[in-house]
């Protein structure tokens, strides 16, 4: 299948390099341009089109919103990219496909993507058994079960022969290895990126070649020995999981 080419535009480059990454680990998609001038995308634009345009809407030289007015005669499908929530109505106004709020993550940035998509773009048919949605632990030792909603928990840092479950209401310690914690989540929402570390990759904000940054703004280290899990879980979790290119 050929790859979708995508413009990226922001006057951040913090910010485009979080979605310039995004684009590396999709197996369907192709980086088109990348620039922090929207008229520097204009002039490219006059010899090749890009097939999405994903823009910031604040910039010096000319407003993301003014500028899906611009290229709206290309009819180009445009993605929002802004801090600024109060804008969405504006997005409306120029037929933006969707609106992704700042700090981006992988997974609301898939949600853009997939809405334009081919309606003929192969499917994911997932083979794997309804996954669990709940951990139960022992917390401290105790022997009462404590019961952990799966969608909850942010990250697993192994501490020695305690692990800590981080979620989104609290800190749990449990004794155990995180390896046998591991086995017990549903390894297309959770990857092992280090020795000491399990995270929850929709979660993921931006990832470099030794850590990342999860929401909210939480570093965790990457291992090389774990590097390349990481990189096949994201695509797993990509377009359609596939990087053939017909």
């Amino acid at each position: 299948m050929k790859k979708m080419k995508i413009a990226l535009i922001d006057d951040e480059s913090d910010a485009l390099q979080v979605l310039k990454r995004f684009i590396e680990i999709s197996p369907d998609l192709e980086l088109y341009s990348m620039t922090t001038d929207p008229l520097e995308f204009l002039e490219k634009l006059e010899s090749k089109i890009p097939d999405v345009l994903i823009t910031d809407i604040v910039m010096d030289k000319m407003n993301g919103i003014h500028l899906a007015e611009v290229i709206e005669k290309h009819k180009i499908p445009v993605i929002l990219c802004s801090g600024y929530q109060e804008f969405c109505y504006d997005g409306f106004k120029v037929n933006a496909v969707d609106f992704i709020k700042k700090p981006a993550n992988y997974s609301e940035f898939l949600k853009a993507i997939k809405k334009i998509m081919p309606l003929e773009s192969p499917q994911v048919i997932s083979t794997e058994t309804k996954r669990p949605d709940y951990l139960t632990i022992n917390e401290n030792g105790s022997a009462t079960l404590t019961i952990i909603k799966i969608d909850d928990i942010k990250y697993i840092q192994q501490d020695k022969n305690y692990a800590e479950i981080f979620t989104t209401k609290r800190k749990y310690l449990v004794l155990s290895s995180l390896t046998a914690l591991v086995e017990k989540l549903p390894m297309d929402t959770f990857c092992r990126v280090h020795r000491s570390y399990v995270v929850n990759t929709s979660l993921i904000q931006s990832v470099k070649y030794d850590s990342m940054i999860i929401n909210p703004d939480i570093s965790i280290p990457i291992s090389k020995n774990y590097s390349a899990d990481l990189i096949q879980t994201l695509k797993n979790a990509s377009l359609n999981g596939s990087s053939s290119d017909h």
